[in-house]
């Protein structure tokens, strides 16, 4: 059960944990604030504040865990509330830089001793804030006055574009308010404070928090239930290493998600409905009795082959002639499927040429069914189970050619069934029969046609 809350104001409550780090962790969201809105209320309320037109304003809530890094110092790992929390802060690196330009010693002092810095301990927690990995590094220049050093692209971000905009309208007060009036003002920005203790699901209290609001993906719960309960040195170490490449191979939020419900469909033979994507992971999760570092390894490698197959290019250059034709199909359902035999080949289990060559059938098999107007309804959860299929064949004679195997399976098998393969002569009794111009999978199969006749790559 959480704590008892404590209603008291971001002054007051930075300078209560001393000798402690406030670490956003890598689960978290990225910081999203920016000068048009939420920081814009922000200074709006420090305004009304300095005008006396209000005596107080409630900031919001601020949920929190601490852990024990050493007997005189913690980590403060905060749960819920950190675009809040980064955003006071940025505050008062801003009004730093003021007093310091303005030779306002006592002003730039306080700020230091009593909010920013832990003096005399170890660098690893100097600093009073630990921002998300990929603010770290502006909001440590920042700190340590090296602004001017800021690359481009990091002057792009919310942490940098929210500094100069509270930078410009704390110049603005500063005209008819001293440094301190307006450092003061956090000491009226009241906030309702949380501690969790060790005995709280953190994990489930962040999903009833965030079940308001923006949405979050599967994805985002994923990773948030992967990093969680791990020390934040932990959090950022599989963050880096496993998380952060995912978001390379796929770095929309809900093409990750997409790419979850396939993995997890290659691994038990079952694919989701979207909204039970995260609670199937779970399950999948906690039933694996490989370490962790393991699973996050295999998810790397699976969404590797994911990013291959649907936007490469693929690192083998034969193997990326048979996907750019696979491409045009524009179609995910065959994904389980092809994940689990590139799992294969990258485990020389199958060859190169077998490799490709299921490619190309399973290629045909969608662009025949396309043509001859089959319905494609059913076929995402149908690879699942002809993957089932294929794998115990190979698995009770693994020196059989898996492309023998996927011909049983996938045609003959079929035969008179609903996912049965078009033969060659349903195509042509088809074709003759409509307006081929009117089929939507016309044009890539035109253009195979007219690229296997050309002697040089034609510019579509």
């Amino acid at each position: 059960m959480m704590r008892q809350p404590v209603r008291t104001n971001v002054s007051d409550f930075i300078k209560s944990m001393m000798g402690s780090q406030f670490v956003i962790p890598v689960y978290q969201r990225n910081y999203t604030w920016n000068p048009d809105s939420e920081t814009k209320r922000f200074l709006d309320d420090i305004e009304d504040l300095l005008g006396a037109k209000i005596s107080s304003h409630f900031l919001g809530i601020l949920i929190y865990m601490e852990s024990e890094l050493s007997a005189m110092y913690k980590e403060i790992q905060i749960v819920d509330g950190q675009q809040r929390l980064t955003t006071s802060f940025i505050f008062l690196l801003a009004l730093k830089a003021i007093a310091k330009e303005d030779r306002d010693s006592n002003a730039s002092g306080m700020i230091d001793d009593y909010y920013l810095y832990n003096r005399h301990t170890v660098e690893q927690i100097k600093l009073r804030l630990k921002p998300m990995v990929s603010d770290d590094d502006v909001y440590a220049k920042l700190v340590y006055g090296n602004g001017k050093d800021l690359s481009r692209r990091e002057k792009e971000g919310n942490v940098y574009r929210n500094y100069e905009y509270i930078y410009k309208r704390i110049r603005e007060f500063s005209k008819k308010y001293s440094l301190l009036e307006i450092l003061n003002t956090l000491s009226r920005m009241d906030i309702l404070a949380f501690p969790l203790s060790d005995h709280d699901n953190a994990q489930q209290i962040f999903e009833s928090i965030n079940s308001t609001g923006a949405p979050l993906t599967s994805a985002d719960l994923i990773r948030n239930y992967i990093l969680m309960n791990d020390t934040s040195d932990i959090q950022e170490r599989n963050y880096r290493l496993y998380w952060k490449p995912l978001e390379g191979y796929c770095p929309d939020s809900r093409k990750l998600e997409e790419f979850f419900r396939y993995y997890i469909a290659a691994k038990t033979y079952n694919l989701l409905s979207k909204k039970d994507v995260y609670q199937g992971f779970k399950e999948y999760w906690n039933t694996s009795k490989d370490s962790k570092e393991i699973r996050m390894r295999d998810i790397n490698r699976y969404c590797r082959y994911y990013y291959e197959i649907y936007t490469g290019p693929a690192e083998n250059t034969a193997l990326e002639g048979v996907l750019k034709e696979f491409r045009r199909n524009e179609s995910r359902m065959p994904a389980p499927f092809l994940l689990e035999m590139f799992r294969m080949f990258d485990d020389e289990e199958i060859s190169e040429k077998d490799l490709c060559a299921v490619v190309r059938l399973i290629d045909s098999y969608l662009m025949r069914r396309a043509l001859v107007g089959n319905d494609s309804g059913g076929l995402s959860r149908y690879f699942p189970q002809l993957l089932r299929s294929v794998m115990n064949s190979h698995k009770k004679n693994a020196r059989r050619n898996i492309m023998d195997i996927l011909k049983v399976n996938l045609i003959r098998y079929n035969r008179g069934k609903a996912y049965a393969m078009p033969s060659d002569a349903l195509l042509r009794s088809r074709l003759r029969e409509v307006n081929a111009y009117s089929l939507m999978c016309i044009r890539p199969v035109l253009e195979r046609i007219e690229h296997d006749g050309a002697t040089a790559e034609v510019d579509t």
